[in-house]
């Protein structure tokens, strides 16, 4: 690795992950003091300890509209997620899945058999971001806005924070104050008003939108891309798909485990002295835990490198974090993947590449920009 989180070959790191588990699951690649955390143990032990791993890394991430609720430690951590985390319950999620359904057979009954097409352009992004934007209570046609915003809050596309404050702190600063005005029933509105307990600041309610904005359409789009590039690369696991719908549920966490849109998250800083697998880490050190790397360790999966949808222990991946940050949106991205490998499922057979996949690796985002391919 060069830079913290850079990798020589971003659009294939798994030979570099398991060259850095070898040198040791937990160890210091460069001299500026921080650790990398690669193997899958040692991974969930810093995720799942955050008394002794901070999140808070310099008061947060500042995008120019608020601090993210994801560099934060309880008391404060507790307190904001509790605010938001009702809305993606597996209760709230299952009375989403009708509307996911019908988004999902809308996009893909435009397609038409034969033809060539960007399955991430025509399906991948307008599915996700159409459910969160219905959630949050804003309009739909304006997904062109916020694929930018969330593409340059995980720095895919350039954008200043000035830039980004004002474009996307004005659009939403407007929405706050109509739903304070005249609350509706959606996301926003039942933030914006909340009545038992303490209410947001209007830097920690555009902070929770913009969490929201980017974990309930980026990661996903790039789970949708990232499923459909390797169920029509291994034609013997799409046939089995497709032969047995059942399978759905199980192949979606062999995708999450093989290749997830989340690779690493970001640092921790040691607070205390303490031992990680064989590793002394001092106090003030950082721990930076690779996901993808824990996610293909031999000693935690066998065969790592194979990809098998009917892998028995594929939910055990760290693709969604693990602990007080697992990801507030991994049930809607199981939910809407599954709803769109059910419906995928029946063209499968006839699903195959059109033209080579076009990657998008930023710092700890993994995904494709486009995959073309063709059914029928």
């Amino acid at each position: 690795m060069t830079e913290l989180g850079l990798l020589s070959n971003p659009i294939d790191p798994f030979p570099e992950y398991a060259r850095m588990r070898e040198q040791g699951r937990v160890h210091r690649p460069r001299t500026d003091g921080s650790w990398v955390v690669c193997g899958h143990a040692e991974v969930e032990a810093v995720l799942r300890d955050p008394r002794t791993f901070s999140s808070e890394i310099g008061g947060g991430v500042q995008m120019g509209v608020g601090s993210s609720m994801i560099m934060k430690d309880p008391p404060e951590h507790t307190r904001l997620r509790n605010v938001v985390s009702k809305a993606f319950t597996p209760r709230s999620i299952a009375e989403l899945e009708p509307r996911i359904r019908e988004i999902t057979v809308g996009l893909l009954d435009e397609i038409v058999p034969g033809e060539p097409f960007d399955i991430v352009e025509r399906f991948a992004i307008p599915l996700p971001i159409t459910v969160i934007a219905e959630m949050l209570g804003i309009d739909p046609a304006d997904r062109a806005d916020f694929k930018r915003w969330s593409n340059a809050i995980v720095g895919t596309v350039p954008m200043s924070p000035v830039k980004l404050r004002d474009e996307f702190g004005g659009y939403f600063g407007r929405i706050l104050d109509e739903r304070r005005a005249e609350p509706r029933d959606d996301l926003i509105s039942r933030l914006v008003n909340i009545t038992d307990g303490e209410a947001l600041t209007t830097d920690e309610l555009m902070s929770f939108v913009m969490l929201l904005l980017v974990a309930g359409n980026e990661t996903t789009t790039n789970l949708i891309g990232l499923a459909t590039l390797y169920l029509s690369s291994y034609p013997d696991q799409r046939d089995a798909l497709a032969e047995d719908p059942r399978r759905i549920a199980n192949a979606v966490e062999e995708i999450l485990r093989y290749d997830g849109p989340v690779h690493m998250v970001p640092p921790r800083v040691v607070t205390r002295d303490v031992t990680i697998g064989d590793i002394d880490l001092r106090a003030g050190s950082w721990v930076l835990p690779m996901l993808g790397a824990a996610n293909r360790d031999p000693a935690r999966f066998d065969d790592p490198d194979v990809f098998d949808i009917g892998r028995p222990d594929a939910s055990s991946h760290v693709t969604f974090g693990a602990g007080i940050h697992f990801c507030l949106g991994a049930n809607l991205a199981r939910a809407e993947l599954q709803e769109a490998l059910a419906f995928l499922a029946p063209r499968m057979p006839g699903l195959r590449l059109d033209g080579e996949p076009v990657y998008d690796t930023p710092l700890g985002v993994y995904g494709l920009r486009e995959l073309p391919v063709r059914w029928g």
